[in-house]
């Protein structure tokens, strides 16, 4: 079973985002990753806010994205498509922690799988 990992919640503007989740919900900025990407202290599954780009490797619309863990991409995106899955990606994206690869399940909602960075 691929474990929730990462909860990435994609906004059209950061900064109002950043504003949002911290004084309305309480949240600290634990990690930056460039100008884009924002991680929030949780002790849970990680939370990402994420600026869209409007790139083919992240959404162009806001919208949260559930990550599952694997040790294993490429059989993984191989098990995804024998189960009807549709992958939005030729080959793994590189991320700041890895490597991940979007794809919308049967029904259409969007997903991504996460590869940790061995090391």
């Amino acid at each position: 079973m691929h474990q929730v990992c990462v909860q990435t919640i994609y906004v059209t503007d950061l900064k109002r985002a950043v504003n949002f989740y911290e004084a309305g919900l309480g949240y600290e900025i634990e990690a930056e990753y460039g100008d884009y990407i924002v991680q929030l202290k949780t002790e849970g599954i990680t939370l990402i806010l994420q600026e869209v780009q409007g790139d083919d490797s992240i959404p162009s619309e806001p919208k949260t994205v559930l990550a599952f863990q694997t040790d294993d991409i490429l059989g993984s995106i191989t098990t995804l498509k024998a189960s009807g899955a549709r992958i939005l990606h030729n080959e793994p994206q590189p991320c700041p922690v890895g490597r991940y690869v979007t794809f919308e399940d049967p029904t259409g909602i969007m997903h991504e799988l996460l590869e940790f960075c061995k090391g």
